[in-house]
């Protein structure tokens, strides 16, 4: 019994060093557009800690020319507003003009996020990506984008407050470690 414990422990660690490991690469190449994954957005209409760093990112991206278009996912939160419509707004607050923007509003996860996300690049017949989300979410978020026929790559933001200490960093590496199961699971 004490064997197995221990086996399962050093799995779900090295599980949690992979996740580290691959959400922490960056893979910067021209793409037919960047998408941004939604977070949580407040209830006045502003993105949350994680979705502003998410969409700081993608607009960084943007002016660098990475990508003519940028495209936001996430529907509609427990605040009532919809997170790629929050996403769109905050770009074109930082002076992205309308024509480079794009958004999703329907989905309510991320196997979501890319369901939706992919039925508006194929009908603009964009076929690659850098997808923008937290480093501990980039791993599970290129799964899903090969998943669902993407040529993604990783553009992390390092700004978002699952980053900032060892603690938050932590507990969302466990959440998504736990995610993972549920992905392995094809739920």
């Amino acid at each position: 019994m004490k064997k197995c414990l221990a086996v399962i422990v050093l799995l779900w660690v090295l599980g949690m060093a992979w996740i580290t490991w691959v959400g922490t690469r960056t893979d910067l190449r021209k793409v037919d557009c960047i998408v941004v994954l939604g977070a949580r957005a407040l209830a006045d209409g502003s993105p949350g800690p994680s979705l502003q760093a998410r969409c700081q990112r993608g607009v960084e991206l943007w002016r660098q020319r990475w990508a003519p278009i940028l495209l936001f996912t996430g529907g509609r939160g427990q605040s009532g507003t919809v997170e790629g419509q929050v996403g769109l707004r905050y770009a074109l607050a930082q002076g992205v003009p309308a024509t480079a923007l794009h958004y999703e509003g329907s989905s309510h996860n991320t196997r979501q996020n890319f369901l939706y996300a992919s039925q508006v690049m194929r009908i603009h017949q964009w076929h690659s990506c850098l997808l923008v989300t937290d480093p501990f979410h980039e791993p599970r978020a290129l799964a899903l984008a090969q998943q669902f026929g993407l040529e993604a790559y990783p553009a992390p933001t390092f700004t978002g407050p699952a980053w900032r200490n060892w603690g938050t960093w932590g507990l969302y590496t466990v959440r998504e470690s736990l995610s993972w199961v549920k992905y392995w699971s094809g739920q």
